[in-house]
């Protein structure tokens, strides 16, 4: 390292800049003077996870305002299920910092310049909370380059979180929203929960991913506010976009229950978008619940963007949650897979002339009845577009054996088709090694001009070991400290 730090600040630079900024922020923990040299490089890609580390940045920028233009990413994260106002005021932080009241009252003084009342704002700054903190570093970066907001909700023990949306833009409208997203014309990706459409009605001329989360605890309670936002002049259009991913519960596969889907695609007007991702999050809790649903109900919602896709992905997760009782906390799954077998499949996939890639559950291509009499099998060609490349099929059973026998026998109304993966799991469907029995000779798919591979959804994954730093090795006494870096640039 004592030959590193004698080097030239400018072959120094040349060193760091292919650097990611996790190994950028370690090495500048060695020396004072790679972080000199490095600063700027730092200051590029920012994450923000928890209460302090927003509190620390903000404090930082308050000192340093120069860095705020170097600042071209910055992502927003919860932590451990609370985020922001879900904490206890901080105002005891504030007591470690030598100028820290005046720090506060620069803080109110700038909100009160703003154009409009700002009286909730300027209450949170004086009850320091963090909400108002993250607010004010929002709009002082908005001479970022290239921005990555990610606004998420997480839920604790069951029951629904403010997230960093009501959090830094307003819950029941107490913050002002305008003040904030009006300087992020250059964003290129955004998430935000499903009850917060309203945020899609301003002008993101340059958003290239929209992340949407429709997961809510109580379907019944939220469904009816997705029609009322969903309607002409509500969301501006994005012309832009590439990638729309959508988070939603089983309800997401009911046209008729939570149309949602064709709403948002007709409403956002992406004439660019070429993926689409789709994950369902939760399964209905009991009988009694609504359980017609159908994978095609997706295909026909994405049918006016069809000349420009060129990925689809579905996917479930497979997770558990805590739920309480009165006896007590017991887990139950997010997703019962065993409701898949229940929804109606995909019946076609022609028209999406430029779809590459495909990647669904069995049940979203294989009838329940597959392979019985009562099922009349069609031409598999008939149900693919030619230009298909890669198919991905994830929660599987026996009936994949017979209905890859079908996709060979329609191969040469398949030109384009060089891969399959089938992706097995434990928890639910065959296991890897009786694919690989019951395939048998797997030479003819190799014949057939098709990669087949197999792999195990929950095999370990040993190539990453992850690092734990002791939260006091982190946060210095010493505002001067760097070392609460390595949180904020990923660490």
């Amino acid at each position: 390292m004592a030959a590193l730090t004698g080097l030239a600040d400018e072959l120094l630079l040349m060193i760091i800049e292919p650097l990611d900024a996790k190994t950028l922020a370690r090495l500048c923990r060695v020396t004072r003077n790679l972080y000199r040299i490095s600063e700027k490089r730092l200051y590029r890609e920012i994450e923000v996870r928890g209460c302090q580390t927003i509190l620390k940045l903000m404090y930082t920028f308050y000192h340093r305002p120069e860095l705020f233009p170097h600042v071209e990413r910055l992502a927003l994260y919860a932590e451990d299920g609370r985020f922001m106002n879900q904490c206890s005021p901080i105002g005891g932080l504030f007591e470690t910092l030598d100028d820290g009241t005046d720090f506060v009252q620069r803080c109110h003084d700038w909100v009160k310049s703003l154009d409009g009342s700002h009286w909730e704002w300027l209450d949170k700054i004086q009850s320091r909370y963090e909400t108002a903190f993250a607010g004010i570093l929002l709009i002082s970066l908005y001479n970022v380059k290239y921005l990555t907001l990610e606004i998420t909700e997480s839920e604790e023990r069951g029951q629904p979180v403010l997230g960093p949306c009501e959090a830094l833009f307003g819950h029941r409208d107490t913050m002002p929203i305008t003040p904030m997203l009006d300087h992020f014309n250059n964003m290129a990706r955004f998430s935000i929960p499903g009850r917060h459409f309203a945020l899609l009605n301003f002008p993101y001329n340059t958003l290239s991913r929209l992340d949407i989360d429709l997961v809510v605890q109580f379907p019944d309670i939220y469904t009816g506010n997705y029609e009322n936002i969903l309607v002409d002049g509500e969301i501006r259009p994005l012309k832009r976009l590439d990638t729309l991913s959508d988070q939603s519960d089983w309800t997401g596969l009911s046209g008729s229950y939570l149309p949602y889907l064709p709403h948002l695609i007709t409403s956002i007007q992406a004439t660019q978008l070429t993926r689409f991702e789709l994950c369902l999050a939760r399964s209905p809790r009991d009988e009694t619940q609504h359980l017609l649903g159908s994978f095609a109900f997706v295909i026909t919602s994405l049918r006016s963007v069809a000349q420009t896709l060129e990925h689809i992905c579905i996917t479930v997760t497979e997770e558990v949650q805590y739920e309480f009782t009165e006896s007590g906390e017991y887990d139950v799954p997010v997703f019962d897979l065993n409701c898949l077998r229940r929804f109606e499949p995909i019946s076609t996939l022609q028209g999406f002339n430029r779809l590459k890639s495909f990647a669904a559950p069995q049940q979203a291509l294989v009838h329940r009845n597959y392979g019985k009499k009562c099922v009349v099998k069609g031409n598999l060609a008939n149900v693919f577009p030619e230009s298909l490349e890669k198919l991905t099929i994830t929660h599987l059973d026996a009936k994949m054996v017979s209905w890859l026998d079908d996709v060979l026998h329609a191969k040469s109304g398949l030109p384009g088709l060089r891969s399959i993966a089938l992706e097995c799991s434990t928890v639910f469907g065959k296991s890897p090694l009786w694919f690989v029995s019951q395939l048998g000779d797997r030479e003819r798919f190799v014949a057939a001009g098709i990669a087949l591979s197999i792999t195990d959804l929950n095999e370990p994954w040993y190539g990453v070991t992850e690092v734990k730093t002791d939260e006091s090795g982190i946060w210095g006494d010493n505002w001067d400290d760097n070392d609460w870096g390595l949180v904020a640039f990923g660490g």
